[in-house]
């Protein structure tokens, strides 16, 4: 399904704000979250979400539901295809940046950040995680300007990304 121009919902603007004009990141205020709804011909069993943004790589979807002609709704799940590590962002940062992973079944998961030895300096997931996408922040204001990398692992997936830290 495409559309160029997001539908009116519930509300009367067509875009759902995320950014101040100021170039400024924001987390949406009550009254900037949107419901949209959209018709999509029968027998549609996947939908693609494109956003746009000014200002960063932000998007925020809550509570998806799929109406079906008797009138009964089904809350959407997002539970991810396959295993997958993300590049983090910002890359170069200084000195937080985002790390995004996803897991597609319940797995014991080990996030590990190691320093160009392969010495291992930070441990941000060591715990048994449901399927789902996973956002954590790496704070390194503790370590050095210098090339890392971060280690994502599971019994069935392993997957090394490289970052910068510049101070």
């Amino acid at each position: 399904i495409t559309t160029d121009v997001p539908q009116v919902g519930f509300n009367s603007n067509t875009n759902l704000t995320t950014a101040s004009g100021s170039g400024e990141y924001l987390t949406p205020a009550n009254n900037e979250w949107a419901s949209k709804i959209f018709s999509v011909p029968l027998g549609t069993n996947k939908v693609k979400f494109t956003a746009y943004s000014c200002y960063g790589n932000n998007l925020f979807i809550d509570d998806i539901y799929i109406m079906g002609g008797d009138g009964t709704q089904t809350q959407l799940n997002f539970i991810p295809e396959r295993y997958s590590l993300e590049q983090n962002y910002p890359n170069p940062f200084n000195p937080v940046t985002k790390i995004n992973f996803s897991i597609p079944k319940q797995s014991f998961v080990t996030l590990k950040i190691y320093d160009m030895l392969g010495r291992e300096v930070a441990e941000l997931v060591n715990k048994e995680l449901i399927p789902n996408n996973y956002s954590i922040d790496f704070n390194a204001s503790n370590l050095p300007s210098g090339v890392y990398f971060y280690k994502l692992e599971t019994s069935e997936f392993t997957d090394v990304k490289r970052m910068m830290l510049i101070k």
